[in-house]
């Protein structure tokens, strides 16, 4: 039986070794025979002032018809694959088949090439004067609490306080204005600056660049504390030879300060009125002097009755 199996197994071998090499050869006579081998490069352009102008047009690849071996066509496929055809420009060009042709043949070493050409007549890149417009950018969105007994101190400060787009003047003038994503900083109890991400409308248009994509912006913050001040009132509106008796005649007003801010503070900083209003049964409390850096939290009480008196 062994014998019989090394009796079939040998011709079945040698057939197979015969499919493969002529396999091979034949591989071989059809890879050396000439052929046209299409091949597309990507087009990279250098040398655009983009401070200056906006590319309106390019085009993004192209393709030759290359006469060579099967061994070079496998080559010029894998060199399309990893490198670009570069052209240097610096303003509107137009490319004929021949000057693609002619640069191809400049940027690479082409052994083994019986002739090429290109598919395309000409290619081109259009460029536009760029336009620039200026925005302030806008929070939007932005939630900020703070951890008590913290709070806001002053104003939030953004940088750059000008966001600049570029582009062309048409594409500009569809864009009004240039917004923060919406972002959450909790618990907030020192003084920070963040890094807001605005939202990209420039990416709608292909010819439009900004010159941030991010603002900085900073969130003063102090410690607050709680105090109080009783405020006599005042009749403001009152007709000539009028008074009126107020019942309570002051308020209490409490108020949140920055601690660094408590030894700022005086009585003689505050002021309180009531408008006179014959048919109202009792007058708002309005509390209409106060420093810029406190922040009123209650009145009490919030409305007086009064009594209107006939001066003699």
């Amino acid at each position: 039986m062994p014998d019989s199996d090394s009796r079939v197994r040998r011709p079945l071998l040698l057939y197979l070794c015969v499919v493969v090499v002529t396999a091979l050869l034949w591989l071989m006579v059809t890879l050396s025979e000439r052929h046209v081998h299409s091949v597309t490069f990507r087009v990279e352009w250098q040398g655009v002032d983009t401070a200056r102008y906006v590319i309106t047009h390019a085009d993004q690849t192209v393709t030759f018809d290359v006469l060579s071996n099967g061994f070079m066509a496998i080559a010029r496929k894998q060199l399309s694959h990893r490198y670009p055809l570069v052209f240097n420009v610096r303003h509107d060009t137009l490319l004929t088949g021949e000057a693609c042709v002619e640069a191809l043949q400049e940027q690479f070493n082409l052994p083994g090439i019986h002739g090429i050409t290109c598919r395309e007549k000409s290619i081109s890149i259009r460029l536009s004067s760029c336009g620039v417009k200026g925005f302030v950018p806008q929070l939007k969105g932005l939630d900020v609490s703070f951890a008590e007994p913290y709070a806001l101190y002053g104003t939030i400060q953004m940088k750059p306080d000008t966001v600049w787009l570029y582009g062309s003047d048409s594409s500009l003038a569809r864009i009004s204005r240039v917004e923060t994503q919406p972002a959450t900083l909790a618990n907030v109890r020192e003084t920070r600056t963040y890094e807001l991400e605005l939202n990209p409308v420039w990416n709608s248009y292909p010819d439009v660049h900004a010159s941030t994509s991010v603002v900085s912006v900073t969130v003063p913050t102090a410690r607050y504390t709680e105090t109080e001040y009783t405020l006599p009132i005042t009749l403001e509106g009152a007709p000539e030879g009028l008074r009126a008796h107020l019942y309570p005649s002051q308020v209490k007003v409490s108020l949140w300060v920055a601690e660094q801010d408590v030894s700022r503070l005086s009585a003689e900083q505050f002021s309180a009125h009531v408008g006179y209003d014959p048919l109202a049964d009792s007058w708002k409390v309005v509390v209409d002097a106060f420093p810029s850096y406190v922040r009123i939290r209650d009145i009490e009480p919030a409305a007086v009755r009064y009594v209107i008196i006939q001066n003699k």
